[in-house]
């Protein structure tokens, strides 16, 4: 599997934060998850264009648990708290280049699988685009 690499990466956090984080919404966030964020804290993977099931996605960047412009604090502020579109359970992590989001899931049944939300198509449901954050991201971080 390939590795994966990042660029306009925000500064270093430590487990401390993502606790906190985690604490501060009640959530546990997946370990592989957690993993990307200690090495890189949000930014833009180099190779931006993945594949799921034969469709190209396209990732924008993620979002960061501390420092830098998108939060994702106020990703889940402005997608689940005020304009409740992407349900509880579901963590949006990323944006693709029509800053429609990914989320990540937290609910037990599906825990750690990726969706998004394309809200060009008027569909109120996530779609499953990988099973796993590697798979997103097509190798390992």
């Amino acid at each position: 599997m390939k590795k994966i690499e990042f660029t306009e990466v925000e500064k270093s956090i430590e487990s401390i934060d993502i606790i906190e984080f985690e604490n501060k919404f009640n959530i546990k966030l997946p370990e592989n998850y957690k993993r990307l964020m200690l090495k890189f804290n949000g930014g833009v993977p180099l190779d931006r264009v993945v594949y799921s099931d034969g469709d190209e996605l396209t990732i924008g960047g993620f979002c960061s648990i501390k420092y830098g412009d998108i939060l994702l604090e106020n990703s889940i502020y402005d997608y689940q708290i005020r304009e409740k579109i992407i349900p509880a359970g579901y963590i949006p992590i990323a944006y693709d280049a029509f800053d429609n989001p990914y989320s990540i899931s937290t609910n037990k049944i599906d825990y750690g699988k990726i969706y998004c939300r394309y809200f060009d198509t008027g569909d109120d449901e996530e779609t499953l685009v990988a099973d796993s954050l590697e798979e997103f991201l097509g190798g390992e971080f």
